[in-house]
């Protein structure tokens, strides 16, 4: 799932009982607390997350593109199953990724309506892994240094600012 609507974090345990992964765009990063058991944060444009959503049986969009900039590939996100799309944009339910499922609407109403009318599963990211595990593959990808980075970062935008002040990413 990729999700930018605030609402999506009150559906975190349908993704809990459809033992499914919450995965957010760049875009979306926040709308799921990365600590949650099931998210893989902001990893789509990483290998272990393309492959779990290629192998997955239904992958739900909410409220995104899948584009370009989602993946940071021109190369197209491979899908295998069914895509469900919730969007309230009707454009962008049929863009470049033709869904099985098209819901135009709020994203996360649309996932609260989802969650209320589903039966809960299990078996699929048991068997295919923890996502601590993936978010773990995906880490070691990068050195000490590369990982050190962002949290320096993030303790530096921590710190308030002057009205005054610009930033730009370096």
């Amino acid at each position: 799932m990729a999700a930018r609507a605030a609402p999506a974090v009150r559906c975190a345990s349908w993704w809990r009982a459809l033992d499914g992964y919450l995965i957010t765009t760049v875009a979306g990063k926040g709308s799921v607390a990365e600590s949650h058991p099931a998210s893989l944060g902001a990893s789509l444009p990483y290998a272990p997350t393309q492959e779990l959503v290629a192998a997955a049986d239904v992958v739900v969009a909410a409220g995104t593109e899948l584009s370009e900039t989602d993946v940071y590939t021109t190369t197209r996100l491979a899908m295998s199953g069914r895509l469900v799309r919730l969007d309230v944009d009707e454009q962008k339910l049929s863009d470049q990724f033709a869904a099985d499922v098209l819901v135009r609407g709020d994203a996360g109403a649309s996932l609260e309506l989802l969650a209320g009318a589903s039966r809960a599963r299990a078996g699929w990211r048991t068997a295919a892994g923890a996502a601590a595990a993936y978010r773990a593959r995906i880490d070691a990808q990068f050195d000490s240094d590369a990982r050190a980075r962002p949290r320096g970062r993030a303790r530096l935008a921590q710190r308030p600012f002057p009205a005054t002040a610009c930033c730009s990413p370096t």
